[in-house]
């Protein structure tokens, strides 16, 4: 993480980064992320392909 540059890189688990900024790294982060979910994302996490529950380690960006 990187405040004072509004800048967020996320390592996800399918491999790759993403830089964000910080408010959309929150609203990454929310549950309003999952209101508008596509029908097959949905369907994974119904049947436990994927998992609400995320870990965020922040450390510094270089």
């Amino acid at each position: 993480m990187d405040l004072a540059k509004d800048r967020v890189i996320v390592a996800n688990p399918y491999g790759y980064t993403e830089e964000l900024t910080v408010n959309d790294f929150l609203g990454r982060t929310s549950f309003e992320a999952y209101e508008n979910m596509p029908l097959f994302l949905r369907l994974g996490f119904a049947f436990g392909v994927f998992e609400m529950n995320t870990l965020f380690i922040p450390s510094r960006c270089e």
